[in-house]
């Protein structure tokens, strides 16, 4: 009788210490829409991971999201999207979004990968007496590197650039454009497309 008497008392006090406004932070809509940024990008991310040759893990990420705009295959890109029946891309507030994550957060990342940071991968090719060689001893070899996803049509569709980098001839990347089929992604298209 004693000992519930004790458990009934420790769980009110953790009840009560729960509701203080000290104890817990309040959820903004902004960290909603991060959490579901992220665990939508995660999934996004380990699918277009598979598409690439780098067999290492964890797979090492540029820590600092790919920021630049589609130049030069916009047009091809909203056409795309236009025969996916998706209509607007609200283009300001992406170039908004993507300017302002400077460094992906380890949210968007599960232990297939390892986020590199920035400084670190441009000190190394800034060497020339170090360059891949380096890399690959002490890094991996090679890293990818996404931008931040444009969602559409409640997460079944994304757009998204994604690269792998694994050597001075060695890299592939582009524009894609992916459609949510059950649990994984699928490439439908993709836009400015390089490969070395």
């Amino acid at each position: 009788m004693m000992t519930s008497r004790i458990a009934l008392l420790l769980f009110v006090v953790y009840l009560l210490a729960s509701c203080l406004p000290s104890a817990r932070k309040p959820v903004t809509d902004e960290a909603k829409v991060d959490s579901l940024l992220a665990f939508h990008s995660r999934t996004l991310f380990e699918d277009l991971a598979e598409d690439f040759s780098l067999d290492y893990r964890p797979m090492p990420v540029s820590a600092k999201p790919y920021s630049q705009a589609p130049e030069g295959c916009y047009d091809a890109i909203l056409e795309s999207l236009d025969k996916l029946g998706i209509k607007e891309l609200d283009t300001l507030s992406w170039a908004i979004e993507m300017k302002r994550r400077t460094e992906w957060d380890s949210l968007f990342f599960g232990d297939k990968f390892k986020l590199v940071p920035d400084d670190t991968i441009r000190s190394i090719f800034a060497d020339d007496s170090r360059w891949w060689g380096y890399f690959n001893e002490h890094i991996g070899p090679g890293f990818l590197r996404f931008s931040l996803p444009i969602f559409f049509n409640d997460y079944h569709y994304a757009l998204v650039y994604a690269s792998e980098n694994c050597g001075g001839l060695c890299g592939y990347g582009a524009w894609m454009i992916m459609r949510r089929e059950e649990k994984h992604w699928v490439k439908v298209d993709e836009h400015c497309f390089w490969i070395s």
